[in-house]
């Protein structure tokens, strides 16, 4: 969806794979039923480097599931694809 321009917009598959490290990692009575953010997950566990998952210099676009209040308030600046 989106095509190749979308995708060079979006972040590689490893910002995913950290972030299910961390979460499977966590001590499971404090993580279970949790709804997470790859992001989030990583920022919180002391990531700090995000350009690293980068595909391309294009703005990143902000996942369709991610609400404009939890964007906006992360360091990492994205475009919300339907505006």
């Amino acid at each position: 969806m989106g095509g190749e321009t979308t995708a060079k917009s979006s972040r590689s598959v490893e910002i995913v794979a950290d972030a299910a490290y961390q979460i499977l990692s966590s001590d499971p009575k404090k993580c279970t039923g949790n709804f997470f953010i790859d992001e989030v997950v990583l920022r919180d566990s002391g990531v700090k480097d995000f350009e690293k998952y980068r595909l391309s210099s294009q703005d990143l676009l902000r996942d369709f599931f991610i609400s404009d209040e939890i964007a906006n308030n992360l360091p990492t600046k994205t475009m919300n694809f339907y505006k």
